[in-house]
């Protein structure tokens, strides 16, 4: 059984400004890739978490 993953209204706001900047898509190499690495390490996320919440929340946020 999966956990929920809780995010802070900082991660959130966070999680928003960087995938506003990337297009809701998620890079696979390049500087959008470090810029992905570098969040969530400043975060506390993993790279996959943040996919995720990307990906179920492109029309939340459009």
């Amino acid at each position: 059984m999966s956990t929920t993953t809780r995010y802070t209204p900082y991660q959130l706001d966070k999680m928003k400004s960087v995938a506003i900047q990337l297009g809701r898509k998620m890079p696979d190499t390049g500087t959008g890739n470090t810029e992905v690495q570098s969040l969530c390490k400043e975060i506390g996320v993993t790279r996959k978490q943040f996919r995720a919440w990307v990906y179920h929340n492109k029309k939340k946020y459009a």
